[in-house]
């Protein structure tokens, strides 16, 4: 079958051991940045200069972007923790698939 760029396909392929690496490396990812983000978050904290207004609204907003960032950042982790699982699943579930197409041919797998 060609696609509009002319390459030709001749079937879907899938590669369990690169499927593996990728959802290994997606948590390793994870990790690290949850790591960095523990690691930084009371940086980002930010204390009043004085006790007047000015610094007292200063310091509020800095620690409002802060907390925002660090929300949004901890939802990428969980999102890529989320990704590496479905990443495995679906490798699971083809894996089950193409042992029970081989089996009910007659076949063993490769």
């Amino acid at each position: 079958m060609n696609n509009e760029m002319g390459e030709m396909y001749d079937g879907v392929r899938f590669d369990p051991a690169a499927a593996g690496k990728a959802s290994s490396g997606l948590d390793t990812l994870a990790d690290r940045l949850a790591a960095d983000l523990d690691a930084v978050a009371q940086a980002l904290t930010v204390v009043p200069a004085g006790v007047d207004e000015v610094s007292g609204r200063a310091s509020q907003t800095h620690n409002d972007v802060a907390t925002s960032y660090l929300t949004s950042a901890r939802a990428s982790v969980r999102e890529m923790r989320k990704l590496a699982a479905t990443l495995r699943l679906s490798s699971a579930q083809f894996d089950g698939m193409e042992t029970d197409n081989v089996s009910n041919l007659g076949g063993r797998k490769p």
